[in-house]
């Protein structure tokens, strides 16, 4: 089966801010994981946190960005998916096969569809989070 990335903003059908934008911050701690995000152009600032973390990972190659550029569903040659998109909803999930595979069966009994991938990419980084939700919020600059 393969996965399908859909924008955050196609989902509650809104858009956060337009352009590239950059990782600011990264914070994992016992109670959430949060990204920040600032507008390469402006000042226009995201907050993204996330609930209920099972795993992450992140990602500052190019190389990877370019290999998901060519197997998403949408890609084509301008990289229009990721224009102005920052936050992707992934369905039928490798990385959640992988967990599920990974814990034994373990994660998939606790998991029970509750469980999201989550794909953020910024203008250099990938980020994959396993979780429960999000929220954004916008930040005063």
């Amino acid at each position: 089966m393969q996965e399908d990335y859909i924008s955050i903003a196609e989902i509650e059908g809104r858009t956060f801010f337009a352009g590239e934008f950059f990782l600011e911050t990264l914070v994992y701690d016992a109670d959430s994981f949060r990204i920040t995000l600032r507008a390469v152009k402006g000042t226009t600032g995201l907050l993204v946190a996330f609930t209920l973390v099972e795993d992450f990972r992140f990602s500052e190659e190019s190389n990877l960005y370019m290999h998901l550029l060519e197997t998403v569903k949408g890609y084509d040659k301008s990289h229009v998916f990721y224009e102005n998109h920052f936050l992707y909803k992934v369905q039928n999930s490798r990385y959640i096969e992988w967990l599920e595979n990974v814990s034994s069966g373990w994660f998939e009994i606790r998991n029970e569809g509750k469980y999201h991938h989550f794909h953020v990419r910024t203008s250099n980084e990938l980020i994959d989070v396993i979780a429960q939700g999000y929220t954004i919020r916008t930040l005063d600059s």
